[in-house]
């Protein structure tokens, strides 16, 4: 699933809901853009641990810059989930990486960093309308949150 946005600097903001099994097919399928690859994912907590440093590795070998954040932690402690995801990834790739813990403000720092051409990447939530943490449900949309920092409808 994608829903696309364009925003001023003719930069897109691509949100797509996906296991780890689908990023290296689904990552190409953005297509040449012209600018670089920003990656903003995380993994849910209380799920598949051992797939969280796999998706870190996908992400890393596929991405200019990679920001890990939270993505509905449940009951576990978001920074040691992205801990994980972070141990999979390697020095040996030329991209960068950034934890940011709060997945709103990971979403906002993509957008402002983003340069014309570039493509943002916010993968995992998809659709959904919470954030679910430490047992309660929060309202939290990826995209309500492209819209509004990126000033753009859609």
């Amino acid at each position: 699933y994608f829903q696309e946005y364009a925003f001023e600097k003719n930069t897109y903001q691509c949100q797509l809901s996906i296991d780890g099994t689908s990023y290296s097919t689904a990552i190409p399928l953005l297509g040449p853009f012209g600018g670089k690859l920003v990656c903003v994912f995380g993994c849910g907590g209380d799920r598949d641990q051992e797939k969280r440093p796999r998706m870190g590795a996908i992400a890393q070998s596929m991405a200019d810059h990679v920001i890990v954040t939270s993505d509905n932690p449940r009951t576990e402690d978001p920074q040691e989930i992205m801990n994980m995801i972070v141990a999979g990834m390697s020095g040996h790739h030329n991209s960068s990486v950034e934890l940011i813990a709060d997945r709103a403000a990971a979403i906002m720092t993509a957008v402002r960093q983003a340069q014309a051409h570039d493509v943002v990447l916010v993968a995992g939530k998809g659709h959904e309308t919470t954030q679910e943490i430490k047992g309660k449900r929060f309202d939290f949309s990826d995209q309500a949150h492209l819209r509004l920092v990126s000033g753009g409808s859609n």
